[in-house]
């Protein structure tokens, strides 16, 4: 645990991060207003890293992703008219070597463009704040759905690559994935790419996947 100012960092196995995160943040706002009569928020950024990687460059992109949730959730406090500005987390799991900012990231991992499709589908806010902004529950009920064992989890995985190099091809793979998965077209509903601006959840429900399977726990129940 490492403590800056009003600034918290906190290495923990790469399993209990998001539930850790997610408790942190809730009590937080339940203990402010408690001592204080008012309700303070805060946001958050996880990198999941293996072992070897550079300790400063993990807190460093921890840092990145933080910055970028309290953006996102700045915007929309203002947009919704909110009381406050609600507590967000913004998490990315390393898959290479490569050491980069989270805008790079974005540029190079995140961004199909042979199908100008955006995999950075967060920050996942707290509370429900309306319809169109993800929260942790739906990352997990996505999640929870690609647990199951039937799952075509390998399939989503060659989705994703197929966005990044033919447009027509990730589009019949999609549609031979939903023919056998009705239940998934249904939770997909509204964070499926044509319908949410271009943006689709799958990339991190699959990150997030095998963070949980590894660790062999319920996705933030």
């Amino acid at each position: 645990m490492i403590l800056g100012g009003d600034d918290l960092t906190v290495i923990c196995r790469a399993d209990l991060a998001i539930p850790f995160t997610k408790s942190f943040l809730k009590n937080f706002e339940i203990q402010t207003f408690k001592h204080i009569k008012k309700k303070i928020t805060a946001c958050a950024g996880i990198s999941f890293v293996k072992v070897k990687y550079p300790f400063h460059y993990a807190i460093d992109l921890a840092n990145q992703l933080c910055t970028y949730a309290k953006k996102i959730s700045k915007e929309k406090y203002i947009q919704n008219k909110l009381a406050y500005v609600p507590s967000s987390i913004m998490f990315h799991k390393i898959q290479s070597s490569f050491i980069e900012s989270f805008s790079d990231i974005k540029k190079r991992e995140l961004k199909a463009d042979a199908s100008n499709v955006d995999f950075c589908f967060g920050p996942y806010f707290i509370e429900k704040i309306n319809s169109d902004l993800p929260t942790l529950e739906h990352l997990c009920s996505v999640v929870n759905e690609c647990k199951n064992d039937d799952f075509p989890s390998t399939s989503l995985r060659q989705w994703l690559s197929e966005l990044h190099d033919n447009k027509n091809r990730a589009q019949r793979l999609w549609e031979r994935i939903i023919q056998v998965n009705e239940n998934f077209e249904k939770i997909l509903s509204q964070y499926h790419y044509k319908e949410n601006n271009n943006k689709t959840i799958i990339y991190d429900a699959l990150s997030y996947l095998s963070l949980c399977s590894k660790g062999g726990i319920e996705c933030l129940n």
